[in-house]
This record gives structure tokens, C-alpha cells and sequence, in this order.
């Protein structure tokens, strides 16, 4: 998603991912920056720094029923 500060000079893309697994999110953050084979990853990254990132988690109802019934949060 693109934002921009005139004032400031400053602009670029937030980089946004859904997925019930975070390996899902993991394997396309490698193949942005590291690449599928190595070394074709995105070249947006040539023109871009990172500044920031933050992981949220947003747990299913499952895990919300597994947790107030006292069982193992993840089915372990």
C-alpha cells in the first residue's frame, strides 16, 4: 500500500500480509528479499529501506474456546 509525506520528502509502500500461518508470510518476505532462486528477489528492495515492522497476531475462535475451556492453546 503506498503512502507519502510531501512535506517531509518521504514515501514508499507498507508492505501488508494476511494468512492463518506465519510460515506463509515468512516464505514471501524470503522470496522478496533473498529470492526464489537466489538472487531473483524484488528489485523494489534496490530503491527502498526498511524503517520499521511489526508482527500482530489475531487469534481464531478456536484458539479463543481452547483457551476459556483450559485446554492447550494450539491443540498440543
Amino acid at each position: 500500500m503506498p503512502f507519502g509525506n510531501m512535506s517531509t520528502n518521504e514515501m514508499g509502500t507498507y508492505f501488508i500480509a494476511y494468512a492463518s500461518l506465519f510460515s506463509t508470510v515468512k516464505k514471501m518476505l524470503n522470496n522478496m528479499f533473498i529470492g526464489v532462486p537466489a538472487g531473483n528477489y524484488d528489485r523494489l528492495l534496490d530503491f527502498s529501506v526498511a524503517r520499521t515492522g511489526t508482527l500482530f497476531f489475531v487469534p481464531s475462535v478456536t484458539f479463543l474456546d481452547n483457551i476459556a475451556s483450559g485446554l492447550p492453546a494450539f491443540g498440543e
